[in-house]
């Protein structure tokens, strides 16, 4: 991506964040609730993406309001949280003390992140940097910081939803408005975020 669209995503999320999290607090601040994937929340126990995380060194890429790390660290690993917005990561700070997990969070680029080769058993992200950010930079950036034999575990739209969704308001639908052979960005206008 380039860095205006990464400055176009950052203030989108920092705009956005407060009214994100109260929106979507009822999904994904449930602590009652099994640790779930996407918006229909599938649990882990049935997918088994993460497996057996306890003792882990992860890192929640995109964490957000650190949400779906907090579940992780429950069951525990030893997360980091990295979000680009300062918004999201003041907005986890609440979950924290509601749950009485704690973790470092950071506030970095996913596209150059500040951490050195090999520190992570997991990478693991929730519809988080892997839709916001160039996968041809984000992916070999966590080979880098990944150990040998460790995992980056994520879930994600697919892309083909883009071919479907119209821009402005709606839903996607049945009708093909785009391309789907050399589509790499697309920019929302509504929101000013570019996937």
């Amino acid at each position: 991506m380039s860095r205006d669209e990464i400055r176009a995503n950052l203030a989108s999320w920092e705009a956005d964040s407060a009214e994100y999290q109260a929106r979507h607090a009822a999904q994904i601040g449930a602590w009652d609730q099994p640790l779930g994937w996407g918006t229909f929340v599938i649990p882990e126990d049935d997918v088994r993406a993460l497996g057996d995380v306890d003792g882990m060194d992860a890192l929640e890429y995109g964490c957000g309001a650190a949400q779906f790390g907090i579940k992780v660290a429950m069951r525990g690993a030893r997360v980091t949280g990295l979000d680009f917005s300062a918004n999201q990561l003041a907005a986890a700070r609440p979950n924290m003390e509601q749950t009485g997990v704690r973790f470092p969070l950071v506030r970095a680029d996913a596209e150059r992140v500040p951490f050195a080769d090999g520190s992570f058993d997991l990478v693991f992200c929730d519809h988080g940097v892997m839709g916001f950010a160039d996968p041809l930079v984000t992916v070999p950036e966590v080979a880098r910081i990944l150990r040998p034999g460790g995992w980056l575990v994520f879930s994600s739209t697919t892309p083909f939803i883009c071919v479907t969704w119209p821009q402005g308001e709606g839903p996607p639908g049945r009708e093909l408005l785009r391309p789907y052979h050399g589509m790499h960005a697309l920019t929302w206008d509504e929101e000013g975020t570019v996937e």
